[in-house]
């Protein structure tokens, strides 16, 4: 297991919603109206992902760090 998960979220102008590509993650493939629904999703997923590649024994606790950082780009408007 790694010691900290870093996952980049984008915003996706079209379709409104925020989003994980999967590439700083396999198979973490997720999207959102919000940011915030979208880092939950993040923090509920990765621990299912993480136990599936690695089998922790029943009734342990393993501490996951995960960053979850955005991006989004727009244009500003001045009316002069």
């Amino acid at each position: 297991m790694r010691e900290r998960y870093d996952i980049r979220a984008f915003w996706d102008e079209e379709s409104k919603t925020w989003y994980t590509n999967g590439e700083d993650f396999p198979g973490l493939c997720v999207e959102a109206a919000t940011f915030e629904e979208l880092v939950q999703l993040v923090f509920d997923l990765i621990p299912e992902l993480v136990a599936a590649g690695a089998p922790v024994n029943p009734g342990t606790m393993v501490d996951i760090p995960i960053t979850v950082t955005a991006e989004r780009h727009g244009v500003a408007h001045l009316v002069a």
